[in-house]
């Protein structure tokens, strides 16, 4: 059952997996603008392979926030939100959703190392796939469980999935208006590279403090 906290906040009550069309009105209802605007902002930020798991990181948060509340992210092995009880996995993309609405491009579902002969399927570890374009036009959109276990196949290294419009539940279709007026505050990148290293400095200033002869340990 979803309670109304107020305009921007409400949370989900009861222990049940959401209903297509209650997990649909939720979402319907979160603050995609803000959404939108976080990851426009962020922009190229992380795009490097080795900051790409901080980009995710900061999506979710930007999904958690927008939610008011009612999305909690817990970076769980197949899945990265719970609404309640509901379990959701997010993939989010520049074009994920083709601009004709179409189709989604193919989408990695898990990275696998099959045997010869083996047909690896993906087991079922979230309700819903909530799918986002992370450039224009700003699109979500999800698909059950039910959905994404008919359409997954297995790649030599991946187990995938393309969808068609017909297995999409559309929540924004490309509504949100970017405005001029809403710029990154900061670099994320830059600043949390200057805390890694104030964070190394007090490590630091802490072992130079050390007598000379306890600063090695043998183990």
């Amino acid at each position: 059952m979803l309670t109304i906290l107020n305009s921007k906040q409400y949370t989900v009550e009861g222990d049940a997996v959401l209903s297509e069309s209650d997990f649909k009105d939720a979402l319907s209802k979160w603050d995609w603008s803000f959404f939108f605007h976080s990851v426009h902002c962020l922009g190229r930020e992380f795009n490097e392979a080795s900051w790409r798991m901080m980009k995710g990181n900061v999506v979710c948060e930007a999904l958690e926030m927008c939610s008011g509340g009612q999305a909690k992210y817990v970076d769980e092995v197949g899945f990265d939100l719970l609404v309640g009880d509901t379990k959701v996995e997010v993939k989010t993309e520049v074009g994920i959703i083709h601009k004709n609405m179409a189709r989604t491009k193919k989408i990695q579902l898990k990275n696998i190392r099959a045997s010869a002969g083996d047909v690896p399927i993906l087991q079922r570890t979230f309700d819903y796939l909530l799918i986002i374009n992370t450039g224009p036009p700003f699109v979500s959109a999800f698909a059950t469980w039910e959905t994404v276990e008919r359409n997954q196949y297995p790649t030599s290294d991946q187990i995938q999935c393309q969808l068609g419009s017909e297995d999409l539940d559309f929540v924004s279709r490309g509504t949100v208006r970017i405005s001029d007026q809403i710029s990154s505050p900061f670099s994320m990148k830059k600043k949390m590279t200057e805390e890694i290293h104030e964070w190394l400095e007090g490590v630091k200033n802490q072992v130079d403090r050390l007598p000379e002869d306890s600063r090695i340990t043998d183990y």
